[in-house]
């Protein structure tokens, strides 16, 4: 076996996400979107899981205004962490889920593409 592996399947990567941080929340890493597994600990590093389907709170907007969330949609991250279908964002995953036009409602989101 290769003895420089680190990771077997690197889905779940520890990273320094910020002090403050907790479980459940939505993240990206450079470009990898991914959900914290636990809260950042006192130096701000979580584990990130990047891969699956999690619960998250999104809104049914673009950059043009409000838009319903359909399954499927591809969803993206702001700079401020709210997932929305605004494609200035970071690619984040698929919503799992419909939301009405300008409503913000927890979905399933499948993270990645």
């Amino acid at each position: 076996m290769a003895v420089n592996m680190l990771y077997k399947d690197g889905d779940q990567l520890p990273y320094n996400v910020g002090a403050g941080v907790l479980s459940g929340a939505p993240v990206i890493i450079g470009s990898i979107p991914g959900v914290t597994l636990d809260n950042a600990d006192a130096l701000g590093v979580a584990t990130v899981r990047t891969k699956g389907v999690f619960r998250l709170s999104v809104v049914a907007t673009d950059k043009n205004g409000n838009k319903a969330v359909t399954v499927g949609a591809i969803v993206y991250m702001s700079a401020a962490g709210v997932l929305s279908l605004d494609s200035d964002g970071t690619r984040f995953g698929y919503a799992y889920g419909e939301i009405d036009a300008g409503d913000t409602e927890v979905i399933p989101v499948k993270i990645g593409y």
